[in-house]
């Protein structure tokens, strides 16, 4: 599992978006003003492209709409098939000996 990193409000990313969309500046600009990395402020755009301003809830974070699986893809893609990738790569490891150990 991942750290969990700084909380910035709905305001705040709202407002970094807006540099870059409005302002049409880039995102390296946006996040060496606001002393903050290219990865959160792109990931902050990529959701709100998607779904407008409720891709940021009020209470920091992003979201994606109920059924939408959008900014949950982890490793192995998102949902079911995300599931299934992980099933079938772990089927070859037994529980006590690792992989194939039948002894």
């Amino acid at each position: 599992m991942g750290v969990k990193g700084k909380r910035y409000s709905r305001e705040y990313k709202l407002r970094a978006v807006r540099m870059v969309e409005e302002d049409r500046r880039t995102i390296t600009s946006v996040a060496s003003e606001l002393g903050i990395g290219t990865k959160a402020v792109s990931g902050w755009l990529r959701a709100y492209r998607a779904l407008g301003p409720d891709a940021f809830p009020a209470r920091g974070g992003t979201t994606a709409r109920s059924g939408d699986r959008r900014g949950c893809r982890g490793r192995y893609g998102a949902g079911r098939e995300g599931e299934a990738a992980v099933s079938e790569s772990a089927a070859g490891f037994d529980t006590q000996g690792g992989p194939g150990a039948d002894a």
